[in-house]
C-alpha cells in the first residue's frame, strides 16, 4: 500500500473508533409490578429515572389474582401495556409478562394502574423534570390543639386542568426528518405501523 494510501486508511479507522467510543449503551431498567405496588429494581421505589434513548421494562413477578395490573400512563396516551405492542389485558398476564417501552427525549411520564387507584408510579429521562412522590399511605395524625387561635386558611383551589388539545398542523419531511407546528408545548406519541398492526413507539417532548 502506498504512504499516502495507508495514512488514508489510518485515519479512517481512527474515525470510525471515535463514533463507536462516543455511542452510547441504551440501559434498560426493570421495574417490579407485585403487591399492587411498581418498585424500581434499582431505587426500591416507584420513581425511575433513566437517560434519554434508555428503556424501562415492567415484569409481572406476582401470582394468581396479584397479576391483575397494568401500566397505563396519566396522559391516557404516553404508553399503555392494554393496547400498545408488546402489552396484553390487565387481565390475562401470568408471572414473567413484560412489557417495554423506549424513552428518548427528557420528561416526566406518570403513570398508573386500571385496577387499582392506589397504584401510582413514574419515570424521570433526565434530571429535575419530576416532582417527588408522595409517601405511601396516609400521613400521620395531628398534635394536640393549641387554644382557641384562628383556624388555618383553607389551602389554594388547584387550577382546572387544560382539556383542549393542541393544535397540529404543517407535517412534512425535510432531510429526513419528521417537521410538524404544535400550538403549544405538549407531549407527541408517534407511532410506526406496517398494515394495521403499531411496529415501534416514540414519544417526544414538543415545544411551541
Amino acid at each position: 500500500m502506498a504512504p499516502r494510501a495507508r495514512s488514508v486508511a489510518i485515519a479512517a479507522a481512527c474515525w470510525l473508533l471515535l463514533l463507536a467510543g462516543a455511542a452510547r449503551a441504551v440501559d434498560d431498567h426493570p421495574v417490579s409490578i407485585k403487591f399492587t405496588s411498581y418498585t424500581d429494581r434499582d431505587s426500591g421505589t416507584p420513581m425511575t429515572v433513566v437517560a434519554e434513548g434508555d428503556t424501562v421494562t415492567w415484569h409481572w413477578d406476582g401470582s394468581g389474582s396479584d397479576l391483575n395490573h397494568s401500566v397505563t400512563s396519566d396522559d391516557g396516551i404516553s404508553f399503555n401495556s392494554e393496547t400498545d405492542p408488546g402489552g396484553k389485558p390487565h387481565g390475562s398476564h401470568v408471572n414473567g409478562d413484560t412489557f417495554t417501552v423506549v424513552f428518548p427525549t427528557s420528561g416526566c411520564f406518570q403513570y398508573h394502574c386500571v385496577v387499582h387507584g392506589s397504584m401510582h408510579g413514574q419515570v424521570q429521562v433526565g434530571t429535575g423534570v419530576c416532582p417527588p412522590l408522595p409517601p405511601p399511605g396516609g400521613g400521620g395524625g395531628g398534635g394536640g390543639g393549641g387554644g382557641d387561635g384562628p383556624p388555618p386558611p383553607p389551602p389554594p383551589a388547584s387550577p382546572p386542568p387544560d382539556t383542549t388539545a393542541p393544535a397540529f398542523s404543517a407535517v412534512r419531511e425535510k432531510s429526513k426528518k419528521l417537521v410538524f407546528n404544535l400550538s403549544e408545548p405538549a407531549k407527541v406519541t408517534v407511532k410506526i405501523r406496517k398494515g394495521h398492526k403499531a411496529v415501534k413507539t416514540f414519544h417526544i417532548s414538543g415545544k411551541q
